[in-house]
Formats: C-alpha cells, structure tokens, sequence
C-alpha cells in the first residue's frame, strides 16, 4: 500500500523554508491531508504488522504513539514553532513510555529514518541494565554482530559516562558498554521511498532485525 504522495515531501521542504505559524495556518489543510492522516493510517498499520508477525497481544493507538509537531521552544535558542518531520515510537505505551525499548520512525522531506532501542532511562532502569550486562554481555555483543542487524544498522549509539562506581568500572575493560547511558540504533534511507508502496515492508524489515536487541534491552527492565 502506498501511503504519502509526492505532496507529503513538498509540505516539509516549503515548511523548511517558512516555518512560521501564519504559514502553517495558510497550510493547515495541506497538513491535515497529505502529512497527518495518512501518517496515522501507516502507524496503525505498523502496529497491526507487528501484533500479526510476533506480537499477538500487542495494542497501540496511533494518537498515543506520534509526537506533535509543534516544537517545545521555551527553553530553545531555535524559536522555529514546527519539526520538520513527522514521528512516533512504536512500543507499548507509545511515547509516554519512554523507559521500554522499542521502534522508532521519522519522516521528512529528507530523510527516511528508522530507529529503536533504549533512549530514555532512569538511574533505577540504567543501573539493572548494566548490572545485566555484567553477566551477559558476550550474548549482547553476539546480538549486535548479527549480519542483518549490523547491515542495517551499524552499532549501538548513546550518550556515555567518563567514570561509574567500582563495581561497574572493573567490567568495562571487557564491556566498554557498560559506560553507555543510551542504547539505541538508527538507520537513515532514502526519503523516496516514503512515497512508495516499499514503505511498510521496509520499516518491517528494520524492525525486525532489531528485535533481538529490544527483547535483551528489555529483561533486566522487567526484573524487580
């Protein structure tokens, strides 16, 4: 199924190049139809692909999974009041549950990104993660050797600690991820192929080979 016309990458490059609330209110409608709705339809489709594939159970809405558009600028130097790109996390819980491992989708007239894994995490969260890793980082590191996921999606990225307590210092000659504070990965393609019926079967195809990696981000995380 296609799901974004040649219009969708028209409406980010124009808003790129007036992004003001008179010209998005002149363009709402452009918005509504060409970006919003179809972008909702293509997240419930994802969620059905996800809940038939390996996820019986699995539920979300597309309201509780897209981030707004509007731009949170009270504590930005950038004032521009609009992203230029659309997206949403597709995880239960949606983008409220920022601490579960999950997928990540971001449209624009740019790019096609594709993403996941473990952004936001607490010090309680962080803390049973490492210790995770402490006991089973050879599995972890096989995971992330996987050809496909490797392929696609290169390493794991994230924002890292310089020093960590001495329990978790001795591990990380060894484990040199064990100083990570993030654990997510992104790919990033050619934006065309939004507008094109390889759109689902794409993101799909990326999913899926980073579930494993979701699945081991989340165990210590369920663990009392």
């Amino acid at each position: 199924m296609k799901y974004f016309n040649q219009d969708f990458l028209n409406f980010f490059y124009l808003l790129s190049q007036n992004n003001n609330r008179d010209w998005f209110n002149q363009n709402r409608k452009m918005y509504e139809q060409e970006v919003r709705e179809p972008f909702k339809i293509f997240v419930a489709d994802l969620v059905k692909a996800i809940r038939e594939e390996w996820a019986p159970d699995f539920e979300l809405l597309p309201k509780d999974a897209i981030f707004r558009i509007n731009r949170d600028i009270r504590f930005s130097a950038d004032k521009t009041p609009y992203k230029e790109h659309v997206g949403a996390i597709i995880t239960p819980g949606g983008r409220k549950a920022k601490e579960v491992p999950g997928h990540y989708i971001h449209l624009s007239g740019g790019t096609l990104m594709i993403g996941g894994g473990a952004y936001f995490l607490e010090k309680e969260s962080l803390y049973k993660l490492r210790k995770y890793l402490i006991t089973n980082g050879i599995e972890f590191e096989a995971l992330l050797a996987e050809k496909d996921f490797k392929k696609k999606y290169g390493e794991i990225q994230g924002k890292k600690n310089k020093r960590l307590p001495k329990e978790f210092m001795a591990h990380v000659a060894s484990n040199p991820l064990i100083l990570n504070k993030q654990f997510y990965y992104m790919a990033e393609k050619n934006p065309k192929i939004i507008i094109t019926k390889k759109l689902l079967p794409t993101v799909m195809d990326y999913f899926r080979a980073a579930r494993p990696i979701n699945n081991f981000l989340q165990t210590p995380l369920n663990r009392p």
